[in-house]
């Protein structure tokens, strides 16, 4: 990562870890973050809005491709939260919509690190992110 931008986390344009090639990002089923294309739970309120959680299955590691696709599925997540929950407005406080991630603790400190970083990124769009044992 990156270290000249403070407020960013060290990241140029919201960039935390260098992108890979495509194939990278594909269906793994043996990745503890396999499928990148979807949410994988949505928990529905009763105010209507949806709260969604992050899964990953089992302990991610802190090399580039783990780190790639973690920052990848966040980034997803956030578009779909902006663009379906949203509609590309600023929510009201009680139909803000939070990301629970739930990440083993024996998962890299980078991997820890990264999440960190991406709360404020989170932030920035009006969603929270918590993270879960």
């Amino acid at each position: 990562m990156a270290s000249d931008d403070a407020d960013n986390c060290g990241l140029t344009e919201r960039q935390f870890v260098t992108p890979l090639a495509a194939d990278a990002y594909a269906f793994d089923e043996t990745h503890p973050i396999p499928d990148l294309s979807k949410l994988d739970v949505e928990i529905v309120r009763e105010a209507g809005n949806s709260d969604v959680g992050l899964v990953v299955a089992g302990p991610l590691g802190g090399d580039d491709r783990s780190l790639s696709r973690l920052e990848q599925k966040i980034r997803n997540y956030v578009s779909h939260i902006v663009l379906e929950f949203y509609k590309g407005e600023t929510p009201t406080e009680e139909l803000r919509t939070t990301i629970f991630v739930k990440i083993g603790k024996d998962s890299s400190p980078r991997a820890f690190e990264l999440l960190g970083c991406y709360q404020r990124y989170v932030g920035d769009q009006h969603i929270s992110m918590i993270l879960v044992e």
